[in-house]
């Protein structure tokens, strides 16, 4: 049997409850055959306590040694074209279960972008700087959109939780096998509905601020042959 609970919203944060049978005389019972008071046994039986607990909230912003625009050659690898900042409130955790990375640009294709086309990291000394010995990562995933076309706005899920009254940069990094002279690629995230996420204690969806966020363009200026030194 479950014993449920419907809450009229009037509850305070950190108030607590819990339902229980304390005694076993707290349970009515009659055998069908004999008709006979049966007195049950196990109590007490104790539920678990339930703590009201406000949702979290998450903040995003450019992070602060995000390399914004910049000039590249057509092979360039490891661009990272977001520091993204992500901060949880200190009501709760939060996992945070999708991130939607809108590219604009011209000439830079999803043919020229290597695989995986996304790779999202979290930068651990928050350099802004991909480091394959120190960045951890966090997911991998492909653009939307036909190869050869410029990227579209692609949803990446994932499982990630923040701590409460943490924050972690995470850098979204592309390189590439190709692009022409004056092609560009730059990264956003248009809108705070572009990322989704759960309160960790409370199971609801986090409200998230901080929208819109740019990385910067990312400009072709030596075609696919690097220059020499």
């Amino acid at each position: 049997w479950l014993v449920v609970y419907y809450l009229n919203g009037n509850a305070s944060a950190d108030e607590t409850f819990r339902v229980y049978v304390d005694q076993n005389t707290d349970v009515d019972a009659t055998g069908e055959t004999s008709s006979s008071t049966v007195i049950p046994s196990g109590a007490p039986v104790h539920g678990n306590p339930m703590t009201v607990s406000q949702v979290g909230a998450l903040t995003m912003s450019v992070g602060t040694n995000d390399p914004g625009a910049e000039n590249i050659n057509g092979n360039a690898k490891n661009v990272t074209m977001l520091q993204l900042n992500l901060s949880a409130s200190s009501v709760e955790d939060i996992e945070v279960t999708g991130i939607t990375l809108t590219p604009t640009g011209s000439g830079l294709l999803r043919n020229e972008i290597d695989d995986p086309e996304i790779r999202i990291y979290n930068d651990v000394n928050n350099n802004g700087v991909y480091e394959s010995s120190v960045d951890e990562l966090i997911t991998t995933a492909a653009y939307n959109g036909a190869t050869w076309v410029v990227p579209t706005a692609t949803t990446v899920s994932m499982s990630r939780t923040i701590y409460a009254g943490t924050s972690e940069n995470w850098l979204i990094v592309n390189s590439f096998t190709g692009g022409d002279v004056d092609n560009y690629l730059e990264l956003g995230i248009l809108q705070n509905s572009d990322i989704s996420g759960t309160g960790v204690s409370s199971s609801q969806s986090v409200s998230v601020t901080g929208a819109s966020i740019d990385g910067g363009r990312k400009t072709v200026v030596s075609g696919t042959t690097p220059g020499t030194l």
